[in-house]
């Protein structure tokens, strides 16, 4: 028998956007396949979902969960899934001499190298059922800010992926469609850069004492976003429009912060670097700071920056 309702698979569904798209399209009437990495993530969608849905358990990394995910959907549907929507994804920021090759690819290795993983697994679903694939990227693919080069290089390079995809496959009846949210209320803003993805033990003391005090920077840039930033309803819309709508764009933009990051991305760097360069140094010697002191055994700057600097 074919499925009674539209089905899609969902990752990164714990909190934020995903969280909120699983309950949106439930409560549309899809069966939703929302994929998480941990049973007590699971077990709270799994209070807030009609028995027509079920929480999936989804690490984009492991090709084994990815695999066996595919099986039980396969089954669950009959060969055919209507929708495939790549929201999981992390944040690493930091200036790019401060963090480590070990952040790099694990920032790729979620963000790009997890999208294609998935992607790949069902995309034969998709294709089976005429369906849709979204992909949640941002509006760091196509704006680069300091302090978030790791993420935003990750987010261009989905930008390709996706454009590339969305040509390969409207042949075979798969539209897909790229979605770039601006800063919304997510947990996101939340999770801070790990101390062991910061290495500024290789650093001379004063590159030392600026990185960490950019770090500060962040964290508390990062706070005021997650109580400022709209909650992601616009961009659910925005998604839930890409797997329904007749005729779905290409790319959608979303966020109050969407046009200001825009018209930067158009000013000539001669004019934007040193913009951009004064603010950074107004912002770093906001307060005064001490000299560095840089332990040449752990990755940690001691001593530099005060307190109501943040990440």
């Amino acid at each position: 028998m074919p499925p009674l309702s539209r089905s899609v698979l969902i990752t990164g569904t714990s909190t934020g956007i995903g969280y909120a798209l699983a309950r949106r399209l439930d409560a549309d009437g899809w069966r939703v396949f929302a994929g998480v990495r941990t049973e007590a993530d699971a077990q709270r969608l799994r209070s807030v979902l009609s028995p027509r849905s079920e929480p999936v358990h989804l690490d984009v990394t492991n090709a084994v969960q990815i695999e066996q995910t595919y099986r039980h959907i396969l089954r669950q549907t009959n060969g055919r899934l209507d929708g495939l929507v790549n929201n999981a994804g992390i944040v690493l920021h930091g200036p790019v001499e401060c963090l480590t090759v070990a952040a790099l690819r694990r920032q790729f290795e979620v963000n790009v190298v997890g999208v294609f993983a998935v992607t790949r697994a069902f995309l034969p679903l998709v294709r089976a059922a005429d369906g849709r694939i979204v992909v949640v990227g941002s509006i760091s693919g196509r704006v680069a800010w300091p302090l978030n080069g790791v993420y935003a290089a990750s987010k261009f390079a989905v930008r390709g992926l996706v454009e590339s995809l969305r040509m390969e496959q409207r042949g075979f009846g798969v539209r897909v469609a790229l979605v770039e949210p601006g800063a919304f209320a997510t947990a996101i803003w939340q999770k801070y850069t790990p101390p062991e993805d910061v290495d500024l033990s290789r650093l001379e003391p004063r590159v030392a004492a600026q990185g960490a005090a950019a770090m500060r920077i962040l964290e508390r840039a990062m706070q005021i976003i997650a109580v400022r930033a709209p909650q992601p309803d616009r961009c659910v819309a925005a998604i839930e429009h890409a797997l329904s709508a007749k005729r779905p764009r290409a790319r959608y933009t979303v966020g109050n912060d969407i046009l200001t990051q825009l018209i930067f991305s158009l000013v000539p760097a001669a004019l934007k670097d040193p913009l951009i360069g004064k603010l950074m140094n107004v912002v770093l010697r906001s307060a005064p700071t001490r000299r560095a002191e840089v332990s040449p055994t752990r990755n940690t700057v001691r001593g530099e920056v005060p307190e109501h600097t943040a990440r």
